[in-house]
Order: C-alpha cells, then structure tokens, then sequence
C-alpha cells in the first residue's frame, strides 16, 4: 500500500500511543489500521514461515519473500511507534513485530485498554531531537521517512545516478528528476524534525545522506560514552516509595534492553531475581512470600503478580483513607481567629477558690490544688526526684485509667492523670476531644514515614516528647475485622498507644 493510502487511514482512524493502559481497545484498533494497511496478517499466530532463499526459487517467491521483508519492517515501524517513548525504549530491541505483539499482549492482556490517534506524521507525532536520545529519534525518524518513500536515500551502498546526457532517455530522466526531488523532501524532513539549535548547525550541508551521517557519527560516540555506565546504572538501580512500583520495573526492563543492544545479556532468571531484589523496603513482607514459593516465575509473571499487588495496595490505602477520617470523630472543632481580643470579667477572690475545688493536680491526681501547691511534688522536688519517670507512691493498676487529650495545633498536648509509670502499654484508649493518634512502638506501623520536620508533643507534666514519624497501623480484632489508622504519630516517650477506646 502506497505512503498516501497509510496517511488517509490514519487521517480517519486517529490512534493515541499506547501509555499501559486500555490495552484491549488499543489493540483491536491498531490491528483494524494494519489489516487496512495489508500487514496485520503478520501477527498471526499460525502464520507459515516463508522458506529460506534457495537457487532454485522462482520469480514469484523471491517477489513473496521480498514483500515479506518489507511488511515486516512496516508493521513492526507502525506497532512501535504508537507506544508511548517510555514503551518504545521497552520494545525497541525486539527486530520481529509478531514477537512484539505477543510480548505486549503477555504484559497487558490482564488489563481493559483505551486510545484514539493521528496520521504518519500526526498520530506518530516526533518530537524535535535536541541531542538526547539519539537512537530512539533516529529509529523513528528513518520509519517515517521509509513510509514517504524517501528513506532509501540514506543508504549506504546507494548507487550514484548517472550525470545528464543528450542520450538519456525518458525513465532515466524521470527516474533523475524523482531522484532530486525525493533528496529535497528528505532533507527538508531531518532538518525540521531538529531543534532550532541544531537546525542551524546543520542546514549549511545539502545532501540529506551527508546529514545523516553527520548526527550519527556526532551523537553515536556520544551514547557509546554513557553506555560504558550502563552496568554500574544497572547494580545501583533502586525502587523507592513516592512513585509507582511498574514504573520502575520498566525503567528496570529498559536498562536491560540497552544492555542487550552493547551485547550483553541479562537472562530471565536474573531478571525476576534483580526486579525482586530491588523492590523498596515496604515491599519486604511480599519479597519475603515470591522469595519462599517454590513456583519459578518468568519475567512477564513476575509484573503480572507486581500490578496486581501494586493496585491491591492502592485501593488498601484509598479505602484506609476514607474509614481513617471516620475513626478520628473529630468533636472538636477549630476555632477562628476573629482579630478582636477576648474581654474577661474580673474575677473575684471568692470566685477563684471556687473554681480551684474543681480543678486537677497535673501530679497527684487530686482535687482542689495545682500542681506547684502539691505537696507531693514539693517532696520529691527536695528529695532531687522530679523528672523521673517512676513514683513509687503510686502504682499502675492492671487497667490503668489514662485520659490522652491532643489539641488540634502543631504542638499537640497530652494529659495524663492520677500515675506516673515508665511501663509501656498496648492498650488503645480513645478520647472524643482528640484529633490525632499516638503509637509508642516503631514495629505496629504498616506504612511509615520519618518526620521531615522537628514536631512535638506537650505532656502534662510539662515534659515534650519528639515525633519521630508518622504512619498507617492496622488493627485486628477478635470477630475478625480490620481497622486501618492513617496519620498515626510516632512517640517513643509516650507510655501508651492513644486516641482510640480500649479494644477488646
């Protein structure tokens, strides 16, 4: 089919590049574009391999074989360049388009698929090459020419057209005039798929072959320079938290492809190993499960098991979320500044005594005094005591009756009455005033992040206690069920896990 023909079927059936998703839809249109294009029937799976070349082939096979070739280099052109450049770099490598086809296939079948698309030059938009990424450019550039029809002016072993001469007859001078004209187009297309920069750096050469040459020869020395870090980028490859795990693995896979382009090959196995290996370390529970199964995964079913994981784990989180605004029943609410000064009545003597009964000592736990009247702090601030987290006039009983308060403010404030102890609990307690939960022990959190910034949190005692971290616990109960907490603050001082009532 001639370049025309491919333009005005992807003039009426535009197809956007495929990102990972919406795989099934993405795929039935391509095929639908390449049946039209008469290559699909390359990707048959029962397709008949075409014999090798032999002396004795007649004119017709040699013409099938031909056909053959060049339909391979048009459908696998056409199936790699409607993947997005991160897919591109992922596939480059494969030469067959059937084998591409099967491994995308392998990779997204699970998934539903979406797209929609452009024309040789505007559903394949190129982006201009600004001296990054050499060889993915210069791949899809020579395919969009080829499709025009000009690309043969770029090879090598092109034969030269003979000069003019009064006995040419009409084919030569035909085939001549084709000839510079094609050698314009082809130029005027590499010159206006570079930068305004490197446009003018190379517009003074007429010859679109000697263009060619030119950036091959500039930017391939280049790449073979940062290729030799290709193996130490490859060992140092770590996943981290803040972005998504398949992403990763495809950068992974695409280091592996480019290894594979210097010869150096990365087998199966030590694929599934290094991917396993290099998940973050929240990952380390599933890492523990892949690494004692006694089932040998390929690659492919390795990011089968990941993507699965990886979304179970998002909608785990989404759903944590949304019940961990629930959990906090917020009865508190913010108060907002006004910009005009509280007026208080004066307060009489008899006033005063009055509401001194009702209050609490911070340290004994009893009323009708505060705490710098106690006499029990008074003693022990003589005796050199204060400060320490042990009071043997008062022991913790097996239930302890501990009210935790966190104001709603970045200093948060905690009141603990009537003990003092530096035994730790696991009981959750809960109080209805507090708008944040606090966890004394590092190993309950499921999710955890350290803090980025110093935060603490007021005792009544007046002490402070720093917030190492925050993150999300779960919790198990005895019917079964699940609760998840989000936003829980780590404090490692604090006696007891807080915000939530005794659990039983």
């Amino acid at each position: 089919m001639e370049a025309t023909d491919s333009k005005s079927v992807f003039g009426a059936f535009k197809l956007d590049r495929f990102d990972g998703t919406n795989f099934t839809r993405w795929k039935d249109k391509l095929f639908f574009l390449l049946t039209e294009l008469g290559v699909a029937y390359l990707l048959l799976h029962d397709l008949p391999p075409i014999p090798a070349p032999t002396d004795k082939d007649t004119d017709e096979i040699r013409a099938t074989r031909k056909k053959w070739e060049e339909d391979e280099v048009r459908c696998r052109g056409y199936i790699l360049n409607a993947l997005t450049d991160r897919l591109y770099d992922l596939f480059r490598s494969i030469k067959s388009p059937q084998e591409i086809w099967n491994a995308l296939e392998n990779k997204y079948t699970s998934e539903k698929q979406a797209t929609g698309s452009k024309s040789v030059f505007g559903a394949f938009k190129l982006d201009r090459f600004d001296g990054t990424n050499f060889t993915r450019w210069k791949d899809k550039l020579f395919f969009l020419l080829t499709e025009l029809g000009v690309a043969y002016l770029l090879l090598h072993d092109l034969p030269l057209i003979p000069a003019p001469t009064d006995k040419d007859t009409d084919e030569i001078r035909a085939t001549r005039k084709k000839w510079e004209e094609d050698e314009v187009r082809c130029r005027g297309y590499i010159l206006n798929a570079l930068t305004d920069r490197l446009y003018d750096l190379f517009r003074s050469i007429k010859s679109p072959q000697e263009i060619w040459n030119a950036l091959e020869n500039k930017y391939t020395s280049e790449k073979q320079g940062t290729d030799r870090f290709l193996s130490m980028k490859f060992f140092e490859f770590r996943m981290i938290d803040n972005k998504s795990i398949m992403d990763q693995v495809d950068e992974l896979l695409v280091l592996v492809s480019r290894l594979k382009d210097l010869k150096i090959e990365v087998s199966d196995p030590l694929q599934v190993a290094t991917v396993i290996a290099k998940l973050p370390t929240t990952w380390n529970g599933y890492r523990k499960k892949l690494l004692h199964t006694s089932e040998d995964f390929t690659i492919d079913q390795l990011i089968k098991h990941i993507r699965i994981e990886e979304e179970t784990r998002i909608r785990e989180n989404k759903f944590a979320y949304e019940s961990g605004s629930k959990v906090n029943n917020l009865e508190s609410k913010k108060t907002k500044y006004s910009g005009k000064k509280r007026k208080f009545a004066e307060t009489s003597p008899e006033t005063f005594a009055n509401k001194k009964k009702t209050k609490t000592c911070y340290f004994c736990g009893k009323k009708g005094h505060y705490k710098n009247e106690c006499r029990f702090f008074k003693r022990l601030k003589v005796e050199g005591n204060v400060g320490q987290k042990t009071v043997s006039v008062f022991e913790r009983p097996p239930s302890p009756d501990i009210v935790a308060m966190i104001a709603d403010l970045k200093i948060g404030m905690i009141t603990e009455c009537n003990m003092a102890t530096s035994e730790k609990s696991a009981d959750w307690w809960y109080d209805s005033g507090a708008s944040v939960h606090v966890c004394n022990e590092r190993n309950l959190f499921k999710n955890y992040e350290l803090a980025t910034k110093e935060e603490k949190v007021l005792m009544g005692n007046h002490d402070t206690a720093i917030v190492l971290g925050k993150g999300t616990i779960e919790m198990q109960f005895t019917s079964g069920k699940k609760m998840i907490l989000t936003n829980v603050l780590h404090v490692p001082d604090d006696k007891d896990t807080l915000v939530m009532e005794c659990l039983n």
